[in-house]
């Protein structure tokens, strides 16, 4: 095969991964989400020049770019950073890096470290398919007691002196420690 006519087949072959990668991404995406393969968006640095993108996903005025690769060789730590640049000149929220190959170590460390989420098309089954789209969410629960008062019910015929509390120790226990 001549040199033209296997860059035509890289480049088919590119594009079919991208759009495959852009119907799950339809498929699992939260309603009210625009998935959109090739897009270009404005680079905010230079409005007249929009960047392609493979694909990307808005929703509630959050953008999510996802790059692909198809080449063969485990995709490195270069592309990692890459994207991170890309989604910083971009202000994207969130970025994904779909290889049709694997990720080094080093490449992995430096995604999870910086937020880059990595998807590898390598070894895809239908779990990961469903773990990609799933949403979690996350609830913070802070007491905060302010002019507390505490009843104590004692048995009738209990004497009662200076209570003190303390731990096993010995040491004092602050009544704020208590709650």
């Amino acid at each position: 095969m001549k040199g033209s006519a296997r860059l035509r087949m890289a480049k088919k072959q590119w594009k079919l991964m991208e759009q495959q990668v852009e119907r799950i991404e339809r498929l699992i995406a939260q309603e009210g989400s625009d998935v959109t393969w090739n897009d270009k968006v404005p680079d905010p640095d230079n409005p007249r020049q929009p960047r392609q993108i493979d694909i990307t996903i808005r929703r509630d005025g959050h953008l999510t770019i996802v790059e692909c690769r198809t080449e063969k060789s485990p995709q490195d730590v270069t592309w990692i950073e890459q994207l991170m640049g890309r989604r910083q000149s971009l202000r994207a929220d969130s970025v994904i890096a779909v290889s049709a190959s694997k990720f080094t170590k080093g490449a992995i460390r430096k995604a999870e470290a910086n937020g880059i989420i990595l998807r590898n098309l390598a070894n895809l089954s239908d779990s990961e398919i469903k773990d990609w789209g799933k949403a979690c969410e996350a609830s913070l629960v802070y007491y905060e007691f302010r002019d507390t008062r505490l009843n104590l019910t004692l048995p009738q015929g209990t004497e009662v002196g200076t209570p003190s509390y303390t731990k096993k120790d010995g040491t004092s226990v602050l009544w704020r420690g208590l709650f």
